[in-house]
């Protein structure tokens, strides 16, 4: 720009130059400019901070989704309903987790199920460095109604984490990224009715309806402001609730006398869904919403007996979500033992 003090005007174009008795000298740059030219920018808008903190708390219910699912896999998931008394150790990747779950038969028609797990994922913008807890369950199978009979399960999980979250923001001039540390405890409650039916010695089939409260209390952080984040937040402590109903179903074929494979999966509904996520960016306050949605489960198992006890284990389970929370897969080995 040209800074004139005079009344004769500028020389034509930006120059660095201040007094036009100087403006012609042979050192002095001159480009011409035409149209509107960006002096300053102002920051992010409020749209893209609510955007960030709505993605933030998508992040969360992801992060409760596959709290779920680590906790379902400890009451066997991707085993039989009718089975014999049989535990063993896992581990897998997608997330990085190991485990050790099993069954007893404390009367014919009585099982206790449970289990116990350690490990760490990733997740959109939740970063869970460490997730460690335990799941047990209750379950009702009246064999003396015969092959095909309905039963009932009842069972609760608990998990912690240590969690790094990060959200990204459009600053005005570039992308910024807000990042916190913090922790939390996930508590969840399922009960489920369904009807199983042995088929013959080798196959076995089942149906349910299963109903879930999932609560995730989040402990409240800053993100501080830095180089990448010139816009601070606070997030107070809050929880995240929603009520999961689900329809499924599992089928089992033993192939001779080694080889078994279960394949399971089924439909979900959240409802009741409230975000525990609020934060002030800046001097912006955001209280994201979570409306009701949608999402399947779908998974397999295959064993391979190694001995007349001892079976390998190959599975994979996944979350498949609207694009906003995110889908995920979760697979791994590991060995049982039949301890009949």
């Amino acid at each position: 720009m040209c800074e004139n003090t005079t009344s004769t005007g500028c020389w034509p174009g930006a120059s660095a130059v201040p007094l036009d008795v100087f403006a012609n000298i042979s050192s002095a740059v001159h480009v011409p400019e035409t149209g509107v030219q960006e002096l300053a920018t102002a920051g992010p808008t409020a749209t893209a901070i609510y955007n960030s903190v709505q993605s933030l708390a998508n992040a969360r219910t992801a992060q409760a989704l596959i709290n779920q699912l680590q906790s379902q896999v400890l009451t066997g998931l991707n085993e039989q309903i009718s089975c014999g008394n049989c535990g063993g150790s896992y581990a897998s990747f997608g997330s990085a987790n190991i485990s050790a779950h099993g069954r007893y038969a404390l009367r014919p028609e009585w099982t206790l199920m449970g289990g116990l797990d350690f490990g760490r994922y990733d997740q959109q913008g939740s970063n869970v460095t460490l997730s460690t807890g335990g799941s047990a369950a209750i379950q009702y199978d009246p064999v003396k109604f015969g092959k095909s009979r309905p039963y009932a399960e009842a069972g609760v999980s608990y998990s912690y984490q240590k969690i790094s979250y990060t959200r990204s923001y459009d600053n005005g001039s570039g992308t910024s990224v807000g990042a916190g540390n913090t922790h939390g405890n996930d508590v969840s409650a399922e009960a489920e009715v369904g009807w199983v039916d042995r088929i013959s010695p080798r196959d076995e089939a089942a149906t349910y309806f299963s109903y879930s409260r999932l609560w995730q209390i989040v402990a409240g952080y800053s993100e501080p402001a830095s180089s990448d984040n010139p816009f601070n937040a606070a997030i107070p402590a809050g929880t995240d609730t929603m009520d999961v109903a689900g329809f499924n179903t599992q089928y089992t074929h033993l192939f001779g006398r080694r080889l078994e494979a279960n394949l399971n999966g089924g439909v979900e509904w959240a409802f009741k869904a409230h975000s525990g996520l609020s934060a002030t960016v800046g001097d912006v306050a955001v209280a994201p919403s979570q409306p009701s949605y949608l999402y399947y489960q779908a998974g397999g198992r295959m064993g391979i007996r190694l001995k007349s006890r001892l079976t390998l284990d190959l599975f994979i389970n996944s979350v498949i979500a609207p694009q906003r929370i995110g889908s995920s897969a979760h697979g791994g080995a590991g060995l049982s033992w039949n301890f009949k």
